[in-house]
């Protein structure tokens, strides 16, 4: 091949170019002289809605540079080209441009383009600067599956969206709960194109903001995630499973409930748990695991799946499957030990136990009433307590009694009664929930609150002072679990246990509680409350305490916020953590 100077192959280029240009439907004209380059530019398409070029029908001209180079052999559909930052910087102020990089081999030409707009300028210039770079190197696509005309096209109607201004400071006009986004590709086309093509293209992202869209930035494509059901034909059967299918480049993964994952590789499958998610998840997926470890045929939308070698890989699998439905089903039976909803969906914490080892401990704890990994951390406990067992980022509440962990709202644990004030005047027969504390009460996975009223109903919750007192606290105590957690039923135990109070509206603080129940759970007061309340922190024998909480369920914020400043340093510090500080706060 013989080599040619700088001059002749500057020529050819722009000839090649030319020659796209001037091909049907005749709507380009090109304006690049050969042999005459200018400053970054060499020249510009005139763009016509038209083959008449008429100047009605003038619809914009695109500035453009040509580089010509000689090869031995083409480049594939891509090739890369190196460029000065200051003619990146020259194409932004001209609001972009299309480079065409022409590979000359002989008589022959190739053609790559690279439609550059601001908003990918503006990022190479700025990746420039703060890695201090002189020179950028840019990815070209060739010809092949597209036009001139379409090229040209596209860089006029995506170039409206991109003017400077908004590149420089359209992010200033968004919204605070901005949540709507568009993106668009120059290159990417769907009707000719592959879909597994899609990761290889770029796409500009716009905010929508009332209409306009807003450059905000750019990239590919890494992966595609949707869900949605499929129907699995298990041995002769449909079954429908939610799943969540991901594309990229290069594979398909399809995640059954969560919890089974299968990854097709071309030719290869690999087929393992993900994670644990639910127990209900795991359920669903067993009838899937148990047909492909019998070498059964699954029928999927993609097609048919089914293990049939006996290669040591295969063999390692279906051993490691069949362990996992058994421990499943081993966990089955722990969840009904230790009433938990199966649907719970667990998760991995680092405050908890690792989530394997939390599910296995459970497995063990009610199979065999083996707590051994447990021995070293409860010595110093009392033979009989409570227990919030934190497995993964769930607490189960649980009972410790003769170094067995049991449920702790069994039938037989409901019959146990706890004893307040032993030994003193006032000791007296309670309900063992009593022990339930913040934890147990607003993150307790297996709370049973119609075990706890059924268990109240056993004793008389106001029977004397120290169970008053008691009473009053543990009724405090649900309004602040509710508070963290908004679990409805806490407020609702709360009333019903302070419902069977003798005389709950002569017992001012206790009604106080009742009505700060009310008002979460209703929003407000009836008219009737409010007038007892009116009527109470009027009384002669009303101390400042509890006015300030009148005064809080009334709304009257200046009142409330003037008997405030009266409490001395002792009763604001009693007081900092009781739930009515929460509606003082919302005042």
């Amino acid at each position: 091949m013989n080599k040619l100077s700088n001059d002749i192959i500057e020529r050819l280029a722009v000839q090649a170019v030319k020659s796209e240009v001037t091909k049907p439907p005749y709507c380009l004209k090109a304006e690049i002289p050969e042999g005459d380059k200018g400053i970054s530019f060499d020249g510009e398409i005139i763009v016509f809605n038209d083959s008449s070029h008429t100047t009605s029908s003038f619809n914009g001209s695109i500035p453009v540079q040509v580089k010509g180079t000689q090869v031995k052999f083409f480049s594939d559909n891509k090739r890369t080209f190196s460029l000065q930052l200051a003619h990146f910087e020259n194409y932004y102020k001209k609001e972009g441009v299309i480079i065409f990089v022409v590979e000359l081999r002989e008589e022959r030409s190739k053609i790559f383009y690279k439609q550059l707009l601001p908003l990918e300028l503006s990022h190479i210039i700025n990746e420039c600067e703060q890695k201090e770079k002189k020179s950028h190197r840019i990815e070209l696509r060739s010809l092949k599956g597209t036009d001139m005309q379409r090229i040209c096209q596209a860089f006029l109607k995506e170039q409206l969206h991109q003017p400077l201004v908004l590149i420089e400071d359209g992010e200033t006009l968004l919204g605070e709960e901005h949540q709507k986004y568009i993106f668009r590709s120059l290159t990417f086309n769907p009707s000719s194109m592959k879909f597994d093509e899609l990761f290889e293209h770029d796409f500009f992202m716009y905010a929508l903001e009332k209409n306009l869209h807003i450059p905000i930035s750019m990239g590919r494509v890494s992966s595609i995630t949707s869900s949605s059901e499929m129907d699995v034909n298990i041995d002769g059967f449909n079954q429908k499973f939610s799943v969540s299918t991901t594309f990229n480049s290069g594979s398909l993964t399809i995640t059954f409930e969560n919890v089974l994952k299968m990854v097709l590789d071309g030719n290869d499958l690999k087929i393992s748990n993900c994670q644990f998610h639910s127990l209900s998840s795991q359920l669903k997926v067993i009838p899937l695991l148990s047909s492909l470890i019998e070498r059964k045929k699954i029928t999927l939308p993609i097609g048919d799946i089914q293990i049939t070698d006996y290669s040591e890989k295969s063999i390692r699998f279906i051993d490691e499957m069949k362990e996992h439905i058994l421990f499943i089903e081993d966990l089955k039976k722990a969840f009904l030990y230790f009433s938990i909803n199966p649907d719970t969906i667990f998760s991995k914490n680092e405050e908890g136990m690792n989530l394997n080892v939390g599910l296995s401990f459970l497995v063990r704890a009610s199979k065999h009433g083996d707590i051994s990994d447990f021995k070293k951390r409860l010595s110093t406990m009392k033979n009989s307590c409570l227990i919030n067992l934190l497995v993964g980022d769930q607490t189960i509440i649980c009972f410790l009694n003769d170094d067995k962990l049991k449920n702790f709202f069994s039938k037989d644990q409901i019959n146990i009664k706890a004893i307040l004030g032993y030994n003193t005047p006032d000791q007296c027969d309670y309900s063992i929930y009593v022990q339930l504390n913040d934890d147990s009460l607003s993150k307790g996975i297996n709370l049973d609150f119609p075990a706890i009223k059924e268990s109240f109903q056993t004793y008389d919750p106001f029977v004397n002072e120290l169970a008053s007192s008691t009473t009053t606290n543990f009724c405090l105590r649900c309004i602040n679990a509710y508070d963290k957690s908004n679990r409805r039923e806490l407020l609702l135990l709360a009333k019903y246990i302070l419902s069977m109070h003798p005389s709950i509206e002569t017992d001012d603080f206790n009604y106080i509680n009742f009505l700060q129940i009310n008002k979460r759970l209703n929003g407000s007061l009836t008219a009737e409350e409010e007038d007892k309340l009116m009527s109470l922190k009027s009384a002669p024998s009303a101390d400042i305490l509890k006015q300030f909480g009148a005064c809080i369920l009334l709304e009257s914020k200046i009142e409330a916020k003037r008997l405030y400043s009266k409490l001395d340093n002792e009763t604001l510090e009693t007081i900092a953590t009781m739930p009515i500080m929460k509606l003082y706060g919302e005042l």
